[in-house]
């Protein structure tokens, strides 16, 4: 459907927003600095202690007032006022990111700063040495981490998701590396002397906004923890008694209605920015935006149908077809779909099957981007778009009637939605409209 394009697939992002400002080399001025209602030093209090206040209603709107672009929806905390509310592993990867990350016109000022606040607090003069070498395992995922941007980015768009998936093992090992190095450079010089340094000396730089919402301050925890095992997906996550309902058994309806609700739309909007290292502009709020290993429940049987079609039979890159084939129809075995799914694909839905090739051969005919190729295509798929549509229903019932419903739509929600992230325009009345009248097969 135009206008509904695909994102990143899940990069469960650690990091945050960090302003500008010096290290602060003068523990004196720091603690001037700390707010007279922090009785205890801020490098004592717990992770729960930290999370309990920093997403406390009433505190966090106390802190977001008079800060410009704070947003009605953003949690926002000032290291120079409140650094109690700030995670240790928050506060070391600001460190490491300033003392090996930072631009080559500022890269000696910080080193050069860091190093003296570290004298001043007793952890000698090869502490950087020191942190190099315990946090090298850190240094080298995280610079590789750093890459998947611009790789996602030049990546053909059937292959992006093979890359989304590599962007989650990443994030997963940079987050595991950076607690593992936290634990070596704490034990090696205590953690009393250590946490100090990092509120006193490294705090009071950073400025950190993420969304004032449950999901994120789940995710802080678990990031606190070292990402010991994969992330529960919010919600739903609580122990309530209440068994949720399964993706694959929504309603139509009730799939409409939740992806457009505005509020819960800009909560998806601000974790994705989280995870992202990019802030939310109001602007954003145009596009409805779903993580399908967060959401699933709010992609639309018709998405997932196409995506499984497009893995399987119209991936590009040979090497990426056999990936994505060996990896589907494992699961598909797993799922009790037999070991034909493709056979079973190419003669249910052959219509279809038809119309994606003949698509194939039309974006062939148009392989410039020059304003008359674009028309010309545009007029095509214009014309051709009911007759696919259609199609692309006509042949999911088929596949559903062979499977039975109940057994395909899991395997859908189970395997397919998690690689899917979709941005969709169009975020009122109209757009609701065209999404209903797609996934009916366009009547």
């Amino acid at each position: 459907m135009r206008g509904r394009s695909r994102a990143i697939g899940i990069w469960l992002g650690c990091c945050w927003a960090a302003s500008g400002g010096v290290i602060a080399a003068n523990a004196a001025q720091a603690r001037e600095e700390r707010p007279p209602s922090v009785s205890r030093p801020a490098w004592t209090w717990t992770v729960d202690e930290r999370l309990d206040r920093r997403f406390d209603p009433a505190n966090s709107t106390k802190r977001r007032e008079g800060q410009a672009g704070g947003g009605s929806a953003s949690n926002l905390v000032d290291g120079a006022q409140d650094p109690q509310l700030l995670l240790p592993h928050e506060v070391f990867d600001h460190l490491l990111t300033k003392a090996f990350f930072s631009r080559p016109e500022e890269a000696a000022q910080a080193r050069e700063e860091i190093a003296g606040a570290a004298r001043l607090r007793g952890l000698g003069d090869g502490f950087l040495d020191d942190l190099g070498r315990l946090a090298a395992d850190y240094l080298q995922v995280r610079h590789a981490q750093d890459v998947y941007p611009t790789v996602y980015a030049t990546t053909p768009n059937p292959e992006k998701e093979k890359v989304s998936e590599e962007m989650d093992r990443a994030w997963y090992a940079v987050c595991r590396a950076r607690n593992e190095a936290l634990q070596a450079v704490r034990s090696l010089h205590g953690e009393e002397t250590f946490y100090r340094f990092l509120y006193e000396a490294v705090a009071p730089s950073m400025t950190v906004r993420v969304a004032d919402a449950s999901l994120i301050r789940d995710r802080l925890r678990f990031e606190a923890q070292g990402c010991p095992t994969a992330l529960k997906s919010g919600a739903g996550d609580e122990d309530t008694g209440v068994v949720p309902k399964p993706a694959w058994e929504w309603t139509l309806a009730e799939r409409l209605d939740a992806l457009f609700e505005p509020v819960e739309n800009r909560r998806r909007l601000e974790a994705h920015a989280y995870k992202m290292r990019r802030p939310v502009s109001q602007s954003n709020d145009s596009f409805l935006f779903v993580d399908g290993s967060r959401n699933p429940e709010l992609l639309f049987p018709h998405e997932l149908f196409e995506r499984l079609v497009t893995k399987l039979f119209f991936t590009s890159d040979p090497e990426i077809l056999e990936h994505w084939r060996g990896q589907i129809l494992a699961k598909a075995r797993q799922h009790g779909l037999g070991d034909a799914l493709l056979e079973v694909l190419e003669k249910q839905a052959s219509g279809y099957m038809a119309f994606r090739r003949q698509q194939k051969e039309m974006f062939a005919r148009y392989p410039s981007n020059s304003p008359e190729d674009k028309r010309r295509l545009e007029e095509e798929e214009e014309r051709s778009g009911r007759t696919g549509c259609a199609e692309g229903k006509r042949a999911l019932d088929a596949v559903r009637s062979y499977f039975g419903q109940e057994k395909f739509d899991r395997f859908l929600y189970e395997v397919i939605a998690p690689g899917i992230s979709t941005f969709t325009r169009d975020p009122d009345q109209r757009g609701k409209m065209q999404i209903q009248y797609v996934e009916e097969g366009c009547p």
